[in-house]
């Protein structure tokens, strides 16, 4: 056999083993003989242990499964089933991304397991019709805004802004997921400031040629404290709370703000004071509401104010 044929019958020995086998569906030497003659490909079993040989040393996890069912399988791969079950189920949730495109993706996911495995996979392809009938509009935006932060230049797009469309000059730095929308996260270059915008929301891209700025801004940027800190993603202002609690409410509190925070023992009683940096909000209200009457928030005075006003609502429209 020809040095050529050598190196394509390595490439379709590993191929076969990545589409056919898992731990349940070993193959062994035979059996990959008589796949590999399908193909045009002669050879030994002798030929076939120097191949595994040679993918071990590679780096592909071949297992040998001994007893009635012997032969070799793919081990450990790129995706786990399970990883791939959520990358699925993730993909089917995301309205913005067209019914088209969401077949396709599945479909190349599906490759990173074996044609058993993959069966496992169909369950869950359950394709239902986008909801969102701007899907594609909304990923020709993201393709935009991609191709500036590729050439580090800056945007300028229009946002709703009190019920009319304000012109911004925005340096795109990151995407983010959440709340069943696409967000952008960039440097507002008039205010100085790291800020974000609902994808949907923002019309008349353009790619500008000026390079983009925030770098600096970035670096110290902290994406899980800049989520805990705005509620469902909305622009409220940034504030110092001091909540008052009693213990069974400081795990609810760590779990959103994390651990890096301000417990302090009020003495003489069973509650405690935490101080959390907030972006006040109606949905950071509703979340305080939820955990119950025995928290609080005891400063600032204006915020706990606020607070109240908003209970005070609710209950009138009740």
């Amino acid at each position: 056999m020809a040095i050529g044929e050598q190196k394509l019958k390595l490439l379709y020995v590993f191929e076969t083993l990545h589409e056919m086998t898992d731990e349940e569906h070993p193959l062994n030497a035979t059996q990959l003989l008589e796949l590999l003659e399908e193909k045009g490909f002669k050879g030994e079993r002798k030929t076939i242990y120097n191949d595994m040989d040679t993918l071990k040393a590679f780096g592909v996890d071949i297992v040998k499964a001994n007893g009635k069912n012997s032969g070799y399988y793919v081990g450990e791969r790129y995706f786990e089933l399970e990883e791939l079950k959520l990358l699925i189920d993730a993909l089917q949730s995301f309205q913005f991304v067209t019914e088209k495109k969401t077949k396709r993706l599945i479909n190349k996911l599906k490759r990173f397991a074996s044609r058993y495995e993959s069966t496992k996979l169909e369950r869950r392809v359950l394709i239902r019709e986008k909801e969102n009938e701007h899907a594609q509009e909304i990923c020709d935006k993201i393709d935009l805004i991609s191709s500036a932060m590729a050439k580090n230049t800056s945007l300028t797009f229009k946002y709703p802004d009190k019920e009319k469309l304000k012109t911004s000059k925005v340096s795109p730095w990151e995407f983010l997921w959440g709340e069943n929308h696409y967000y952008l996260i960039g440097f507002a270059e008039e205010k100085g400031e790291i800020t974000y915008f609902q994808v949907d929301r923002i019309e008349e891209i353009e790619v500008s040629q000026a390079k983009r700025l925030g770098e600096e801004a970035f670096k110290e940027f902290n994406l899980s404290v800049f989520l805990r800190n705005h509620f469902s993603l909305y622009k409220g202002l940034e504030e110092w709370v001091t909540l008052r609690c009693k213990k069974e409410q400081i795990s609810v509190i760590m779990d959103h703000f994390g651990r890096n925070i301000t417990i302090y023992p009020e003495t003489g009683t069973p509650f405690y004071k935490v101080d959390v940096l907030v972006s006040v909000s109606p949905q950071f209200f509703g979340w305080l509401t939820g955990l119950g009457k025995e928290i609080r928030i005891e400063n600032p005075k204006n915020i706990q104010k606020e607070y109240v006003d908003y209970l005070k609502e609710i209950i009138y429209n009740c």
